[in-house]
């Protein structure tokens, strides 16, 4: 039951029992209906006496309330405009809920799908300066304060400001915003976060927003935002205008000039979003703050310049540009970005298909898989690196193309900056004519650092190897390159062969085992990029140049080179739910299937293939019932990977079943 305010002329006990309950609670909610009738008393204290607008709703909720006031709204269109009194400005402690029915009775009924019930914030034909506002003054907007459960649509400058907030916005659908010059400010088409203050984003989909600088979400001042399980697809930045240098940032523009702030983004995914004539197609960083990247996947994102001045730099970074400041990238996946446009004689380095990172920044990256990234005329397919310190550990670097150095091409040595790079596997990689297989693969102009790694070179498999400690040529073995597929065969060289002193630890708790013994928890290892255990037992002959470790009871545990480690059992997706590949359904799978339902967005990979459980290569409620009965049954059904190369899911032979199926109950051997 919800508290209402209560009118003051109504003396009964529905009215007393309802401000003792406000009394227990402390807690009013607040219901909004644009559709609601209107030739009537509308107090906001029932979904049947509804305000029409939300901007009643806020002038009446209180900023004081323990918990706080809630405004429910129910699905239907909301309109802003210039006028201070018809803008959507968040208060202290207020929480804003969309994608109501008009119903409801508790927030749990609620779908929180923004595009079930859809609730539109959007403004009127004037424009606005912004939608949504989450303005602090005297003191900062809590994180109490929330937005939940909206689409807003059709700023001309941009979906919502954040200023000197902490507040939590949630479950948003920010689309088709612009800001563009003429407009005013220009950056930031569909979120501008600025001043003090750690927002907090989460299950957001940025689509199709447009600026100069941060086409979805830009960035600056002391903020440091932490942006978890969000969406940012086809949004743009447009060219520079005479007067404005371009800074880019298709989807995001990290400009933070404050040492001590982290702007955090964590299995959040970047697609297909575009910098014209600026840098980093998926996200720019620059100034000083320090940048997490955790789980995210820059895809099919791209820079270029339709117009460039010699001496000009800009078009780098296909998928994330970095420039200053503190950089992590752990269990992350860029394929298919494409950058860069090279001067000849103009003494410009463009590209970095994937990632360009240069001086001042400080990078660190571990578990992270770069495929298909392309450069169109310039260096680094997948990784350009301009005199930046930079420490690569289990990269898998592949299959990516550019017409000079196509894999990581880096300058170093150069005001002290490093490139180390341990336990990472470079092979595949394509240039132009004139460039060497080993300098397709890694390229550096001075001392760079690497060690434990394989190098594809002119001649595999010899004692002529890419200089540095028990380096190797021999081909990694991958299951399927040709589809993407970089887990490893049995009889990879790479398997055991690694530095496991290198390998940081799970600070982060990738797995989601804190509070576990030793060695889980955050005292392990951190994980491969299937989320599995990064060191295994080795075989009883080790190999001489694997370097072991001993620590929590993990006696002559040796790491894998690349972002996967390799494990003997291969699960017959869609079938066995052994999502942790250890031979047994049991309840060591329980948490990893729940991990991968959690985190998977689209087709199912890795050890996540196995818990879909109907074939239909989807990972959703549907596949719960099914793992839950399999667990119960007890039904082993895994296979070892004899048919190694393989990717699981292809159907070669268009049976509509997955050759996994086939190969297992001998339907089909064509494959």
């Amino acid at each position: 039951m919800t508290t209402a305010r209560i009118p003051l002329f109504s003396i009964s006990i529905t009215a007393c029992l309802c401000f003792c309950q406000k009394s227990v609670y402390g807690q009013t909610i607040w219901y909004v209906d644009a559709d609601v009738n209107t030739n009537q008393l509308n107090d906001g204290t029932s979904w049947a006496t509804a305000y029409p607008t939300i901007q009643e709703a806020l002038a009446d909720a209180a900023t004081n309330g323990v918990p706080a006031d809630e405004i429910w709204v129910a699905r239907g269109t909301y309109i802003s405009n210039t006028q201070a009194s018809s803008t959507f400005n968040l208060k202290h402690r207020v929480k804003v809920f969309g994608g109501f029915a008009g119903t409801e009775s508790n927030r749990d009924e609620r779908d929180e799908d923004p595009l079930t019930n859809e609730t539109i914030l959007t403004c009127d034909v004037s424009g606005s300066t912004a939608i949504v506002r989450a303005v602090g003054g005297a003191t900062i907007i809590p994180d109490v304060t929330e937005l939940n459960g909206f689409t807003v649509t059709g700023a001309s400058q941009h979906g919502i400001v954040n200023k000197d907030s902490d507040a939590t916005f949630g479950n948003l659908w920010i689309v088709a915003n612009g800001a563009l010059p003429g407009n005013g400010d220009f950056d930031g088409g569909g979120m501008y976060i600025d001043g003090e203050g750690t927002p907090t984003l989460s299950n957001c989909r940025f689509e199709s927003n447009l600026a100069t600088a941060g086409g979805a979400l830009f960035i600056k001042a002391e903020a440091a935002p932490r942006v978890t399980d969000c969406f940012f697809i086809d949004n743009h930045t447009g060219e520079p205008q005479a007067t404005n240098a371009i800074r880019g940032g298709g989807a995001v523009y990290c400009g933070v000039d404050d040492d001590n702030a982290r702007i955090t983004f964590r299995r959040c995914t970047f697609q297909e979003n575009t910098a014209a004539g600026g840098s980093g197609g998926g996200l720019l960083k620059v100034e000083a703050a320090s940048l997490d990247l955790i789980q995210c996947k820059f895809l099919g994102n791209r820079t270029f310049a339709p117009t460039i001045a010699v001496g000009a730099d800009l078009a780098n970074g296909g998928g994330l540009s970095t420039e200053g400041g503190q950089v992590r990238l752990v269990n992350c996946v860029f394929a298919g970005n494409d950058a860069g446009v090279y001067v000849p004689g103009a003494g410009v380095i463009r590209g970095g298909g994937g990632w360009f990172l240069r001086k001042p920044t400080i990078a660190g990256g571990v578990n992270c898989l770069f495929y298909a990234n392309e450069t169109d005329e310039g260096q680094g397919g997948a990784i350009l690196n301009s005199m930046a310190d930079q420490t690569l550990i289990n990269f898998t670097v592949s299959r990516n193309a550019a017409p000079r150095y196509s894999g990581v091409y880096a300058i170093v040595d150069v005001f002290g900056s490093a490139s180390v790079m341990t336990n990472c596997i470079l092979w595949g990689n394509l240039a132009g004519p004139g460039f060497g297989v080993q300098d397709a693969q890694l390229f550096a102009i001075g001392d760079d650092d690497v060690t434990y790694s394989c190098v594809q070179d002119d001649s595999p498999n010899d004692s002529n190897v890419y200089p540095g400690q028990c380096n190797i040529d021999m081909d990694p073995i991958f299951e399927a390159p040709e589809v993407y597929n970089f887990h490893l065969c049995p009889d990879s060289p790479c398997i055991d062969h690694g530095d496991t002193t290198a390998v940081p630890l799970d600070d982060l708790d990738l797995d989601m085992d804190e509070g576990a013994d030793c060695p889980s928890g955050t005292a392990e290892p951190t994980p491969d990029l299937d989320i599995r255990d990064r060191v295994i037992d080795p075989d009883e002959e080790e190999q001489t140049c694997a370097v072991s470790i001993t620590q929590c009871g993990l006696a002559n545990q040796v790491v894998d080179m690349g972002a996967y480690e390799f494990r003997d059992v291969v699960c017959v997706t869609g079938v066995s739910g052994d999502v942790n590949r250890d031979g047994l359904l049991d309840g060591d799978d329980i948490q990893p299937f729940i991990y991968c339902l959690y985190i998977t967005s689209d087709q199912p990979i890795g050890e996540c293939t196995c818990a879909d459980m109907n074939l239909d290569r989807v990972l959703d409620i549907n596949d719960v019932a099914c793992f839950v009965e399999s667990l119960l049954a007890g039904e082993v059904l895994c296979v070892p990977t004899g048919g190694c190369p393989f990717e699981p899911l292809i159907d070669c032979n268009t049976n509509e079943q997955y050759d996994a199926i086939d190969l297992y109950f001998g339907t089909s051997l064509d494959c």
